[in-house]
């Protein structure tokens, strides 16, 4: 569970830091169903350019900032992020293990 809290808590520091919402209006949203774990950070943001993040290779573990989208990424089994003038919309999934596949 501390992965889950640990990505959602980047893409929410994201969302406030980068967002340019002055506002500041964020929802989070987590939905368990079927053994998985869905989340969703959505800003008002003004966006940005998803090609220029690098989410594969690993931050410098110097730099003071930069770590998030990776560490969403390393952390949850699927992440999607659409990003636009509305805003960035962060939606990651978690398969969680079936209490009964152990019987």
């Amino acid at each position: 569970m501390a992965d889950i809290v640990l990505a959602c808590d980047e893409a929410l520091i994201n969302a406030f830091m980068h967002s340019g919402d002055v506002e500041g209006h964020i929802e989070v949203c987590a939905d368990v169903h079927d053994h998985r774990i869905l989340l969703t950070v959505r800003d008002r943001g003004c966006g940005f350019d998803l090609g220029t993040r690098d989410v594969v290779d690993i931050p410098d573990p110097l730099l003071t900032h930069g770590r998030g989208l990776f560490l969403v990424h390393a952390l949850m089994d699927e992440v999607d992020i659409r990003s636009g003038a509305g805003g960035t919309l962060v939606r990651m999934v978690k398969r969680l293990e079936d209490p009964g596949a152990h019987r």
